[in-house]
């Protein structure tokens, strides 16, 4: 680590000038992305032009639409409300991220102990209702997160530290907040390619078939003439000619049948996609925040290494992304097997449980070598060294933290999607529009709260990650630009027994 560190160190320059790393893996990214691409344009939008999707049913529950209904003149009230909200939302994250700054540690132990009261609450009500069962798995549940708590405690001020300073860098750098807005645009329009390739893969179309009087007759057999559908086909009993009045309707079934190999790489496709998305925003991030480790002052930060997590790095993302995917894609055909009724017994109960410690165990490996990527712009497999002699040093430091880190992430976008919902509510009663509009902008602003919030919270998790890898292989860079900082995350690592000279963590 001592050599990939004081290259670093050097500067910006040397990330800036690295080779693309693991190129054969962008390729066959960019390949499949073509292919993906061709099949929804190509097939997904022809199954969606010859299939009619409309429907003309009239809702059972409100047919006259009443509860929804709103004056012309109140909507622009209402689009003011979803803007005003979205604002909210913006506006909640942005303080809520100072104020984790300056009190991540009570945050971290809120939510802690905010898990041990939820399970108390969970057994009195599984006692008031009579469900002894519940009462005990919430009873064991909560006596698991006591001593959790009891364990960790001693590690929360640590875990605050990491915390504090990526805020620090994200606030520094508040740009990156609008990239990582992009990327979940980007994010969603990956998600509605794949839908429409899937769809074309999947669905097939039956043969294209008219009825008229309860005789079915190909479209090939019939015509349109003179504003009358006109059909006839020859059987054993003779000519069989039947017509009616309009045009020649289609009324062919549509089928979904797709092999469990091809289920399986749809799976893969899926989630790889999904993942090389979400890995060059945390790469991003991750480098950000390296870049403020060694530097803090330079220009054109978020941008540069925005550049390098889709260019240099994104053969080591698209790597890294793969191995994970197609973990997902096994323990998803796991699930799909489950849902369709094959028989479960206590290997695949096993086999389930093994693909998940596998898979929790590579997302949390994942993570760290990608922070070595961007940091350090070395490829994904030495990346992987890298993050296995980390592992070594620190134990289970960085699983502890992680986990410390995520409680209080959560924590927050739970709290930011409350208040964005409050906001919602106290709007629409407000302005008086009435009916169920109050409630509706509520439900809005909890998943606009929760959904803005996740982004923000997505850009600190990484943070944290790379704090922790920086620390750990070259300390004295932040100590030279950061020194005030440095005191207080020096003692932090002091206290969960790190020891400089060999750079490890000497207890668990």
């Amino acid at each position: 680590g001592g050599d990939t560190a004081s290259g670093a160190a050097s500067g910006g320059g040397d990330r800036d000038a690295a080779k693309c790393q693991d190129a054969w893996a962008a390729v066959l990214f960019l390949a499949h992305l073509g292919f993906i691409a061709y099949l929804a344009f190509a097939r997904g939008l022809k199954a969606l032009r010859d299939q009619d999707l409309t429907t003309d049913t009239p809702t059972t529950e409100d047919p006259t639409g009443e509860h929804y209904r709103i004056a012309e003149s109140g909507l622009t009230s209402v689009y003011i409300g979803l803007a005003v909200v979205l604002g909210a939302a913006a506006a909640w994250s942005a303080l809520w991220t100072g104020i984790l700054l300056r009190n991540a540690a009570h945050i971290i132990t809120a939510a802690l102990i905010g898990s041990i009261i939820s399970s108390g609450v969970g057994v009195i009500l599984a006692l008031v209702y009579g469900n002894f069962v519940m009462a005990i798995m919430a009873g064991l549940m909560g006596a698991i997160q006591v001593m959790w708590y009891y364990c960790v405690r001693d590690r929360i001020p640590f875990a605050s530290m990491n915390l504090k300073c990526s805020a620090t860098a994200t606030l520094q750098y508040p740009s990156i907040l609008f990239l990582a807005a992009v990327m979940t645009v980007v994010q969603m329009g990956w998600a509605l390619l794949w839908q429409l390739a899937a769809y074309g893969v999947a669905v097939t179309k039956g043969a294209e078939i008219v009825v008229i009087e309860g005789t079915s007759f190909l479209l090939s057999q019939c015509t349109d003439t003179a504003g009358a559908c006109a059909c006839s086909r020859e059987t054993a009993e003779g000519v069989v000619a039947l017509s009616e009045a309009g045009v020649c309707k289609d009324l062919s079934e549509f089928s979904a049948n797709v092999s469990p190999l091809i289920m399986f790489l749809l799976f893969i496709s899926l989630f790889w996609g999904s993942l090389v998305v979400k890995n060059v925003l945390f790469c991003s991030a991750a480098g950000m925040v390296a870049d403020w480790w060694y530097s803090g002052q330079n220009k054109g930060v978020v941008s540069k290494s925005f550049f390098r997590a889709s260019s240099t790095s994104f053969g080591s993302i698209c790597f890294g992304s793969l191995i994970l995917a197609v973990l997902r894609a096994l323990r998803q055909m796991l699930h799909a097997g489950r849902r369709q009724g094959q028989r479960e017994n206590a290997l695949t109960c096993v086999v389930n449980c093994l693909m998940a410690i596998i898979e929790r165990l590579m997302q949390i490996f994942n993570r760290y070598a990608m922070v070595y990527c961007a940091t350090y712009g070395t490829g994904f497999r030495e990346s992987g060294t890298k993050t296995f002699e980390l592992f070594k040093r620190a134990g289970l430091t960085a699983i502890i933290n992680d986990d410390l880190a995520e409680t209080a992430l959560n924590l927050v976008a739970l709290i930011i999607a409350l208040l964005t919902a409050v906001v919602g509510f106290v709007y629409g009663t407000m302005f008086g529009l009435g009916g169920n509009w109050p409630v509706i902008l509520a439900v809005v602003g909890f998943f606009a709260g929760f959904f803005v919030s996740l982004i923000v919270m997505s850009v600190l998790d990484a943070g944290v990650a790379t704090v922790f890898v920086v620390f750990a292989e070259d300390p004295q860079a932040f100590a030279q630009s950061h020194p005030a900082l440095y005191e207080e995350l020096a003692q932090a690592w002091a206290k969960i027994g790190y020891d400089p000279a060999r750079r490890s963590v000497t207890r668990v």
